[in-house]
């Protein structure tokens, strides 16, 4: 049986350079798709943007 999702996310940003911006990422989902028989995942994520 489907119920509901849940996420708990994070995230931040950190001026690296005066040209790079890093913006890692951590989310926490509580039963991935409403099923209640999937474990938690966690996921990690990353972003690098360059600005000119």
């Amino acid at each position: 049986m489907q119920s509901n999702e849940q996420m708990w996310e994070l995230n931040y940003g950190v001026q690296a350079t005066s040209w790079l911006l890093v913006r890692p990422g951590i989310q926490y989902v509580i039963r991935p798709g409403g099923f209640s028989n999937r474990p938690d995942a966690v996921v990690f994520a990353g972003h690098l943007q360059t600005v000119f």
